[in-house]
């Protein structure tokens, strides 16, 4: 039985299934401060918490610590290298595009855009002909029409074929006003369907067109794996990690994490609780020494 001095010192929270940012601070706080108390009696400062969750609890704030610290490392990593990065990607296109606008452009066009872009079915070049859809056979042409009309209604996306299509006859018609004519080219896609995938595709990456944004995705294939080379070994992860964690993030994310300021004002209650990393210390060193 528990006595009435150490009823007064247990924390009374709020019990639930999940673990709420002062649970999550104190648990540091207990754990730093005595590093070699049994879980059973730091167990005793929580209500409805047994020492079990303590321990599995406070090893996951340990992997989420790591976890984020890796994260912004790869921002301030990214950061430092992706001039050198995206001037390898715009020295490799066939028109001459700053590396700013290429790396601006692979964040809005995205990650599984590019990746699919990135493909053979999507040219790099302008088509100068009209495919002659009507020269197939009915049965080729019933065939392709269910097949467009499923996308239609699935909300699919735009395919290679579908896109070389629509700039092929807005180029040969020289106006867009005509989408009736345009739409009679691609079944399943609505004469406004085709004005706005049109109108899309050169709003979001500022007038580039459709055969340029495809290239790029294809450059930054053919080089992805040197491209975060340097990243990956300095991170000790794989280079595909390295890239994902870069996809997560996003533009907002890594700019944000790469000028991060700690202070008090834009940290949970468990993050206050942490001793703050030194200069030139390793997050191996500053795990230990915080969670020890």
């Amino acid at each position: 039985m528990e006595s009435q001095d150490s009823s007064s010192s247990r924390t009374e929270i709020e019990p639930g299934n999940f673990w709420t940012a002062d649970e999550d601070a104190l648990l540091i706080q207990l754990k730093v401060q005595s590093p070699y108390s049994p879980w059973n009696e730091i167990a005793k400062r929580f209500s409805r918490r047994n020492s079990s969750q303590c321990s599995h609890h406070y090893q996951k704030l340990k992997r989420d610590a790591l976890d984020n610290e890796k994260k912004n490392e790869l921002a301030r990593l990214y950061e430092s290298h992706k001039e050198e990065m995206w001037m390898k990607v715009a020295e490799r296109m066939s028109e001459k595009v700053s590396w700013t606008d290429a790396e601006r452009n692979h964040w809005r066009i995205g990650k599984s855009d590019m990746a699919r872009r990135a493909g053979d079915e999507f040219l790099s070049v302008a088509v100068a002909y009209i495919p002659q859809l009507g020269a197939n056979s009915d049965a080729v042409q019933e065939s392709r029409l269910q097949q467009f009309q499923q996308q239609r209604w699935s909300g699919a996306a735009w395919s290679g074929q579908e896109e070389a299509v629509l700039f092929s006859m807005i180029r040969e018609n020289m106006t867009w006003e005509q989408w009736e004519d345009i739409s009679s080219c691609l079944p399943g896609r609505t004469p406004k369907a085709c004005e706005h995938h049109r109108y899309f595709l050169f709003k979001r990456c500022d007038g580039w067109s459709p055969e340029l944004q495809n290239e790029l995705c294809k450059v930054y294939k053919g080089l992805k794996s040197e491209l975060w080379a340097k990243i990956s070994e300095q991170l000790l992860v794989s280079r595909e990690k390295a890239e994902n964690m870069h996809w997560e993030l996003g533009e907002e994310g890594i700019a944000e994490r790469a000028g991060l300021s700690l202070s008090p004002q834009s940290q949970t209650a468990a993050d206050l609780t942490l001793a703050p990393r030194e200069p030139g210390q390793t997050t191996k060193e500053w795990l230990n020494f915080v969670c020890q």
